[in-house]
């Protein structure tokens, strides 16, 4: 795993950007699974800036659906579904009704929906950019640290630290119990894992992601043993790091 440590959250979710659009330019109708929540917004700001000055041709891409908690659905605000479609897929102009591939939270059988999924990437081959945010204890979608590393996409029961940090992103107090996530296994087997973490607070995790055991236990450790895995932080978040790594 590469890591890219850079003066603040700004240029380090315009480098993850350029690797991106880096990977995209190499194969147009690339697969793309790209995590919600506050941290990758950036990147999606700059993806969209760049689609809009023709720096990029994003009209052969896929997006599948890396998780969403169970139960919701894009009419709550703060859900996956709605802050990706509302901040990414359709602000890029992507064809919403065959190039991109989400999972309803709100599914009456959440488990045949992860499979309905899971099926998706299968035919498509496979992701090409996994584009992932680590949780304070180093989930990966909602794959929970001790998470099984055969899952290929399924239903699991939250962490007490993934409710409590879940509760930012909602106006409203929610009864969340389980998400709905593409499994280890399948995220693993992306031909690119892009990383992404910023500020003091994830300091702590992003030691026990580099310097750490590679165990479930850190789930985004995990991606240190990927052929082409990268971790994108800025200078608060590297803050307990020792050794040498790439600056920008």
């Amino acid at each position: 795993m590469k890591i890219i440590i850079s003066k603040n959250h700004a240029a380090s979710s315009q480098a993850a950007c350029n690797k991106i659009v880096e990977i995209i330019n190499e194969k147009p109708d690339a697969v793309l699974c790209f995590a919600g929540g506050e941290t990758p917004l950036e990147i999606f700001q700059n993806l969209i800036k760049m689609k809009n000055n023709d720096d990029i041709d994003l009209s052969s891409v896929h997006f599948v659906s890396l998780d969403e908690w169970g139960g919701l659905g894009y009419d709550t605000k703060g859900s996956t579904n709605q802050t990706l479609y509302d901040a990414l897929y359709t602000p890029l102009g992507i064809d919403l009704e065959n190039n991109v591939h989400f999972f309803d939270g709100k599914a009456t059988d959440l488990q045949a929906e992860s499979q309905r999924i899971l099926t998706i990437v299968k035919e498509l081959g496979g992701i090409d950019i996994s584009l992932l945010g680590i949780g304070m204890n180093g989930h990966l979608g909602f794959n929970e640290p001790g998470a099984d590393l055969e899952l290929e996409a399924g239903i699991i029961p939250l962490d007490p630290v993934t409710k409590e940090v879940g509760k930012k992103y909602f106006d409203t107090e929610l009864d969340l119990k389980v998400g709905i996530t593409l499994g280890l296994k399948t995220l693993l087997a992306s031909k690119h894992v892009i990383l992404i973490a910023n500020a003091e607070k994830k300091a702590e995790i992003i030691k026990a992601t580099v310097e750490g055991e590679v165990s479930n236990a850190v789930p985004s450790s995990l991606v240190r043993n990927h052929a082409s895995g990268y971790l994108y932080i800025d200078k608060g978040a590297a803050k307990l790091l020792g050794g040498h790594h790439e600056n920008n």
